[in-house]
């Protein structure tokens, strides 16, 4: 039987009794359902499958890898899987169709700029290099597009502190970003004399004057020390003394000071005796003498 119409069977008996039975055959179209042949995502994205349904239908089942999906039965699907996704759609009388869809995920370009923050001094070149050279780039400052910025490498300009994203992608639009913070520092400013002469036995004050540093680094003829504080230092040793300031952005600005160390020789004219040199806590004065003149009066005969 292959068309719609009331069937009716006739079954007699040997006896000539008769029984008739009639059945009405209708036959169903089975829904018809289409889908995407194959789909290409990126990674971490999500597709919709939306089939295309001609005919009523009463129930809908997913699968993936043939594996029935379970509580799908909605007529969409979101995916962010690859596989092969089949859909079948049944009407009343139990007819179906099914149709397949190859989901493929691509891998979005990796970009890695570096530590996330790069503390540098003004003057020293910063490039970041977001590798990938034969794929897409786009720079951001601070959120906005850089204009024309779109090779692989980025020259910071000088002193410009600020946030520096690179995004990629490749021909399937799948794209990969990484971003760093760049902080250029101006070098300490460091003041001190460059000499100190002092006598033997004297001691000389070094004081230092910095601005905007982190750190400190005293030497004494390029010999790393503990000043006496961070800022001064008093010694009776003579040589030259160096102090480091470095600051956040690894900028160190370097100062010396000469310091010397004289035998002093002090003198006086009216000591108060006749010692040619008097000791005065391991320092010898030297004394000039006083001269004396003693006259004597005559008395002219006349």
């Amino acid at each position: 039987m292959t068309e719609n119409g009331t069937y009716a069977v006739t079954v007699t008996h040997s006896s000539g009794c008769r029984k008739s039975q009639a059945v009405i055959i209708s036959f169903v179209n089975p829904p018809v359902v289409e889908t995407p042949a194959s789909v290409e995502i990126c990674e971490g994205e999500t597709f919709t499958i939306t089939p295309t349904v001609i005919g009523p239908y009463t129930e809908v089942k997913w699968f993936r890898n043939n594996i029935e999906i379970s509580g799908q039965t909605g007529i969409t699907l979101d995916v962010n899987q690859g596989g092969s996704y089949k859909v079948e759609v049944i009407n009343n009388a139990g007819c179906l169709d099914d149709d397949v869809t190859i989901v493929t995920v691509l891998s979005n370009p990796v970009v890695n700029l570096g530590n996330p923050v790069i503390n540098t001094c003004q003057g020293v070149p910063v490039t970041l290099n977001a590798g990938n050279p034969t794929l897409n780039h786009t720079w951001y400052y601070n959120g906005n597009i850089i204009s024309g910025a779109t090779s692989s490498t980025y020259t910071v300009p000088d002193g410009q502190s600020g946030t520096y994203r690179c995004v990629v992608s490749n021909s399937a639009d799948c794209e990969g970003f990484d971003e760093v913070t760049v902080n250029f520092f101006q070098s300490p400013i460091v003041e001190m004399p460059s000499l100190i002469a002092i006598c033997q036995g004297q001691i000389a004050t070094i004081t230092v004057t910095v601005s905007d540093f982190e750190t400190i680094v005293w030497k004494r003829n390029n010999v790393v020390f503990t000043p006496t504080s961070q800022l001064s230092h008093m010694t009776t040793m003579p040589g030259t003394y160096t102090v480091e300031a470095t600051n956040l952005g690894n900028c160190t600005t370097p100062k010396s000071t000469l310091v010397e160390v004289n035998p002093c020789l002090l003198y006086t004219s009216d000591a108060a005796d006749e010692r040619s040199s008097v000791d005065l806590g391991g320092r010898r004065i030297i004394k000039k003498k006083k001269s004396r003149h003693i006259g004597r009066w005559h008395r002219r005969k006349h």
